[in-house]
């Protein structure tokens, strides 16, 4: 699953290199007890490779995407 909204936030901060594909790019709520609901892009992209690389951004505290893993 790949929403369009996501996945051109990735591309537009520069994070999509140029042997990347996004195979996966949704927004997720999730809810916490302390501070509430909030939102979070999740992408995952393939190279030429086969590296997968997963990155969360979390639309109320960064402005920019953090790289969570590499396979």
């Amino acid at each position: 699953m790949i929403d369009d909204n996501v996945s051109f936030d990735f591309i537009t901060d520069k994070m999509l290199k140029l042997d990347e594909r996004i195979i996966y790019a949704k927004r997720l709520i999730y809810n916490d007890s302390i501070t509430g609901d909030y939102l979070i892009n999740k992408v995952v992209t393939a190279d030429d490779k086969g590296h997968i690389r997963a990155y969360i951004k979390d639309l109320q505290k960064v402005n920019k995407y953090l790289k969570t893993g590499t396979v």
